[in-house]
């Protein structure tokens, strides 16, 4: 976890395997940026359970931020997902059956109870691409990385949420006041260029 204040926290959201940390690492060093800790899906042996784990840690992590903001002074902090990540993954689970609809209402009563306290994220690059080519790079890195093995229930999920990321970050959080890149560009340096010349606008001398 870093001590140091941020001028502004920019998240990097999208699907499991678009390439989020990648492109933080190599924004990180075109700008003036700090990498924040990563806000994994964390693991556990029951989904609601893991649901109910990672929207507490995007709590958490809502109130760190205005520590770190406290001044507006430092570099720019670039963080791995946000709370539309975890909404777009429930509805995502709904969907496939992987929970129920008494875990479903639990879940979403926790979030609007925690909705209230957080404070929402401001800017947000949303990393958008086909399923199928998700599905192909995992299955790539899976074939390199016996630590990441592609299971069969991978390619349902990524199916499942694509949609729902689409409408958590171009609908319910562009409603809600953040400003949103889409970014629809594969490959990495595109996505670089692309994210580095909106940063600089969004946030000028911050990143001088």
């Amino acid at each position: 976890m870093l001590a140091q204040k941020c001028s502004v926290v920019v998240r990097v959201s999208g699907c499991h395997g678009v390439g989020k940390t990648t492109l933080i690492r190599g924004v990180a060093s075109c700008v003036n940026g700090a990498v924040l800790d990563r806000l994994d899906l964390a693991q556990s042996p029951s989904l609601s359970r893991q649901m109910r784990n990672n929207l507490a840690r995007h709590l958490r992590e809502s109130r760190r931020e205005r520590f770190l903001l406290r001044n507006r002074q430092g570099p720019v902090g670039l963080q791995d997902r946000c709370i539309y990540d975890w909404i777009a993954y429930l509805r995502a689970y709904e969907s496939l059956g992987a929970l129920g609809a008494i875990e479903v209402a639990d879940l979403r009563s926790h979030y609007e109870s925690a909705i209230s306290l957080m404070q929402l994220p401001a800017l947000i690059v949303f990393l958008d691409a086909p399923s199928d080519w998700i599905i192909d790079k995992l299955a790539r890195r899976a074939a390199v990385d016996p630590s990441k093995p592609l299971d069969v229930y991978t390619p349902k999920l990524t199916r499942a949420v694509a949609p729902e990321l689409r409408r958590a970050f171009l609908e319910q959080a562009v409603s809600l006041g953040a400003k949103v890149l889409h970014v629809t560009t594969l490959d990495h340096a595109g996505r670089l260029v692309e994210v580095s010349s909106w940063l600089h606008t969004q946030v000028g001398e911050v990143m001088r």
